[in-house]
């Protein structure tokens, strides 16, 4: 279930960014191209990333309360 989830998670990401890329793509060739339906996919992207980032950063073992052992 779990490689499921990511191969989904990876399968979105790799659309965003087709999408970002094809927005850019005719907007380069077609000036009259609005870049209003590509501005929501990079903020999804980097929504993504911004929560990505806050999950790795979070570790459940706090290095500043952990005991060592010469402490008691």
């Amino acid at each position: 279930m779990k490689n499921l989830v990511i191969l989904v998670v990876m399968v979105i990401r790799i659309y965003f960014v087709f999408k970002v890329i094809q927005g850019l793509y005719f907007n380069y060739f077609n000036t009259n191209y609005s870049l209003d339906n590509v501005q929501w996919y990079i903020y999804a992207l980097v929504i993504d990333i911004y929560m990505i980032k806050i999950l790795d950063n979070s570790n459940p073992n706090d290095i500043y309360f952990e005991k060592k052992d010469d402490e008691k």
